[in-house]
């Protein structure tokens, strides 16, 4: 994969090191895959193994399909480089790493919900592809060196592939439907609509009205106190002055008359 447009090839440790990780992963599940899959790999509901819903990536179970073997594997792993490496400067490693574990974690939890599978990269990849997709929605990529697909259909690809993928090995539509949700999760968060949350993972501060103290509330009162005796004076003086404009006014009569 090759793009254009919305590239902006820079200094990516996270997604470089997620990427020999991921790739590490796929060479020990096709050495030991019964090991692999049963050790890392979400297999349905992940209890007592609680630590597969965030660790199913490295068991690349897409290796034991027939007729896929490494190849998807290499896609899958050179679309995340192309993904992170835009991705990764744009929110800081630290938060890159924190948004791949909350991706794994969120794109897991339907599917853990219901007690399907999942292992392999593709779920977390996808939503990165989707962020990607809706952030440099006008990019042209060229799939497979050959393609040109805008980055807003690239991420309805990386929707439609994650859904026919889990349809099918889950042998149930639902399985393909959950997986997806993960995907529409992505497109809110690249899309700034999820309350108080904005992209590169910045949490919108939220202004709370604190209880004033006394002292406060006392120099309040004497604020308005010494506003409303003003206003009294004012109105006063106001009073008297229009008296002694109408004294005038009848002395000036009572002369003219006499």
């Amino acid at each position: 994969m090759s793009g254009g447009g919305g590239f902006r090839p820079q200094t990516s440790p996270v997604t470089y090191g997620l990427t020999g990780v991921i790739l590490l992963g796929a060479l020990l599940t096709w050495g030991n895959p019964v090991w692999m899959t049963e050790t890392f790999a979400m297999l349905g509901r992940p209890f007592p193994k609680v630590w597969t819903i965030l660790t199913y990536p490295l068991a690349d179970t897409v290796l034991l399909h027939a007729g896929t073997g490494p190849i998807f594997t290499v896609f899958l792993v050179m679309w995340l480089l192309g993904m992170g490496r835009n991705l990764e400067p744009e929110h800081g490693s630290a938060k890159f790493l924190g948004l791949w574990f909350a991706l794994t974690l969120i794109g897991a939890i339907p599917l853990a919900i219901a007690g399907y599978s999942a292992g392999g990269t593709l779920i977390p990849v996808a939503m990165l592809s989707v962020i990607w997709g809706i952030r440099f929605k006008d990019a042209t990529v060229m799939l497979f060196g050959l393609v040109p697909i805008a980055g807003k259909w690239l991420a309805v690809m990386s929707v439609l592939v994650v859904f026919f993928n889990y349809a099918v090995s889950g042998s149930q539509v639902l399985a393909g439907l959950l997986a997806c949700l993960g995907c529409g999760v992505a497109y809110l968060y690249a899309d700034n609509k999820i309350p108080k949350v904005r992209y590169g993972l910045k949490f919108a501060q939220v202004q709370t009205q604190h209880k004033p103290t006394k002292a406060q509330v006392e120099r309040e009162k004497q604020y308005y106190d010494d506003v409303h005796r003003r206003e009294k004076e004012r109105e006063e003086r106001e009073r008297l002055r229009k008296l002694f404009e109408d004294s005038l006014g009848d002395g000036s009569r009572s002369e003219c008359e006499r």
